[in-house]
């Protein structure tokens, strides 16, 4: 039986896996705006998250990914309780959205990078 979460946050963390049974997190983002179940804003960094919180939910994101042999990129989706810290997991979805600020800010750290090594620097 679930419990009931008054104060929930909605986060995610991005998993990517490889045939080899490996799989790693990238970040996460915090969804818990939203209206008639849509996101309305997702931001990332969660600022609800601490240190320890983060390395908790990801390493129970890339357990799950492990567990089930994913390959690809997905996302893994939880409810935390903002009053115990507890986080509980609600789904997994065999994608990573686009336009989400994960994926914005890999795209510009790694073209950033292309570009110092295209430039030599």
């Amino acid at each position: 039986m679930s419990p009931d979460v008054i104060a929930g946050k909605h986060i995610e963390i991005q998993i990517f896996g490889d045939s080899t049974g490996h799989c790693i997190s990238l970040f996460e983002r915090e969804c818990s705006i939203q209206r008639r179940h849509q996101k309305v804003i997702e931001e990332s960094p969660s600022p609800y998250m601490t240190p320890q919180l983060l390395k908790k939910m990801s390493d129970a994101a890339t357990e799950l990914g492990r567990l089930l042999r994913y390959e690809g990129a997905g996302t893994v989706e939880f409810i935390v309780d903002a009053k115990s810290g507890g986080f509980y997991f609600l789904e997994v979805n065999t994608r990573v959205q686009v336009g989400s600020p994960v994926i914005t800010d890999l795209r510009c750290h790694y073209a950033f990078d292309g570009l110092v090594e295209l430039l030599g620097l």
